[in-house]
């Protein structure tokens, strides 16, 4: 399957076109639980697209921080793929840039930790929908062909959509806005892609992961991060609450 849409001289990956419809979803999705959740919080959106702007910017040039020549032709970046690397520096940067203006609003951290684990979701749910994502030979009935019918492959996007579905059973039951969504959210997420990992054609790409396993360590890391920092908040405000019922 040709990976590019033709439109004249424009060439588009259909990747970046399902990249950009899921991610769109994903922050009206969003929204919704916002509205409906957490009203007070609805600049959480606007922290987050400002976030995900900076962190998308970055990936794209992220080919200039080993190529220092391609500077020399910024135009030209826009036909490059974004890196490994560059990945790791964006999620970061989503994350550094979302904290800090979630802090500078005051606005809720574990609300907007859960509504970004809610966006990030509802995003991957339509891009596993949107593709067949072929993995590892196989010899298994429910394989998925290329043109040659002999030989079939890992649906590894259906696999993890399988998945998910009792995840996302599980994320229903918990309380919106305290935290638990995201850590288990993220956590759950990377956990159902390193496993089904197993089954992809492995494309090392940096530190003998591949990039979707790199995806799925950022969750997890994303995950305990928030469990670390909702505990630091609820033993900030039992201390504060302690001192004032002493005083």
């Amino acid at each position: 399957m040709v990976d590019v849409l033709e439109l004249g001289p424009l060439m588009i990956r259909w990747t970046w076109l399902y990249l950009i419809t899921s991610a769109v979803i994903g922050f009206w999705v969003m929204k919704v639980v916002l509205k409906r959740k957490s009203p007070d919080n609805l600049p959480i959106i606007d922290a987050l697209s400002s976030g995900l702007i900076l962190a998308i910017i970055i990936w794209k040039i992220s080919p200039a921080f080993t190529e220092l020549s391609l500077l020399n032709q910024p135009l030209s970046l826009i036909m490059y793929p974004g890196t490994p690397l560059g990945i790791q520096i964006a999620i970061a940067a989503l994350l550094l840039y979302t904290a800090y203006a979630i802090w500078r609003s005051k606005l809720d951290w574990q609300v907007a930790m859960d509504t970004l684990a809610v966006g990030w979701l509802a995003a991957s749910f339509v891009y596993l929908l949107s593709h067949w994502q072929y993995g590892s030979l196989t010899t298994v009935p429910w394989g998925i062909t290329l043109p040659d019918p002999s030989l079939r492959y890992h649906p590894i996007n259906v696999y993890i959509l399988l998945l998910m579905i009792p995840l996302v059973w599980v994320l229903r039951r918990l309380v919106f806005g305290q935290g638990r969504v995201a850590y288990y959210g993220f956590i759950g997420y990377g956990v159902i892609v390193l496993l089904i990992s197993w089954f992809e054609s492995k494309m090392i790409v940096s530190m003998g992961l591949s990039k979707e396993q790199i995806i799925a360590v950022s969750c997890i890391a994303i995950g305990f991060m928030t469990r670390a920092v909702n505990y630091f908040i609820r033993r900030n405000y039992y201390s504060e609450k302690d001192s004032s019922a002493s005083s």
